[in-house]
């Protein structure tokens, strides 16, 4: 890595430890380009109208930089997005003006209760749910987007699973140098803890200082997350294979998507 780092960035730096969805901003969207929001909004268009939902209003709770929110919006929606840190609002919001695409976007701690009610569709895309990593948090959650749904709306998040952690981040290591500067992104699955712990560097242009965000996904075995979920007012719909309508398959599915309504 030291020669890696050498070939793109040859000059010294001094290392900054900051919090996850602060400086990675500029270089998230850089680093995620796996990602196909077109495919994923008309994915999201079909999938209410499968489950017989007329969706109007769509909240995307751990929304990023806010890009498949733009396309939701382009197809008619009125869209909000939700986000942990003022870094990660500020920037989507720019974006958002810069693209003049209508989309709201609001800072929240993921524990209380946010001014949204009656969604007709609430996301929680990006693996955001394997964010949680413990039971208390995690319902203290459901039941604040089990406030926000409409009584026949619905809940749709993804998660990482185990076969997923095993398989991706055994040993992962990405880099690129791109617009903000040089990153690298290293991966690994602590299977002991059921952990996947993500290491971002980012060296940007022009600054003697490189920053560092550690992320710390938990990896929850389906049949409890599952129970905490219907316990949380949740009926589950259908688990799906990502992106897909053919069901979830435990051996071989790297991340699941989750449909549920409230009870």
């Amino acid at each position: 890595m030291t020669l890696l780092k050498r070939k793109y960035d040859p000059k010294s730096r001094e290392m900054h430890d900051v919090a996850p969805f602060t400086e990675i901003c500029p270089y998230y969207d850089e680093i995620h380009t796996d990602v196909n929001y077109h495919k994923l909004s008309l994915h999201l268009v079909r999938l209410a109208q499968h489950h017989h939902v007329n969706v109007r209003m769509v909240t995307d709770i751990g929304c990023r930089t806010g890009l498949l929110l733009h396309h939701l919006a382009e197809r008619g929606f009125e869209v909000t997005g939700v986000e942990t840190t003022q870094q990660m609002v500020d920037w989507a919001a720019g974006f958002a003006d810069y693209k003049a695409v209508p989309v709201s976007f609001y800072l929240s701690n993921m524990k209380q209760k946010l001014p949204f009610d009656n969604q007709d569709m609430v996301l929680c895309l990006h693996q955001n749910m394997n964010y949680f990593h413990n039971q208390a948090d995690l319902e203290l959650f459901l039941s604040m987007v089990r406030m926000m749904v409409a009584p026949k709306g619905l809940f749709v998040f993804d998660l990482l699973t185990e076969i997923g952690a095993q398989q991706t981040y055994g040993e992962y290591l990405d880099y690129d140098k791109v617009m903000p500067g040089f990153y690298v992104h290293k991966a690994y699955y602590i299977e002991d803890r059921s952990t996947v712990h993500h290491m971002y560097e980012m060296y940007p242009h022009n600054v003697e200082i490189m920053y560092v965000e550690n992320h710390y996904q938990f990896v929850w075995k389906w049949d409890d997350l599952k129970r905490i979920v219907e316990d949380g007012g949740f009926k589950i719909e259908s688990v799906n294979a990502w992106g897909q309508f053919h069901p979830h398959d435990e051996e071989n599915d790297r991340t699941m998507m989750v449909t549920c309504r409230p009870k």
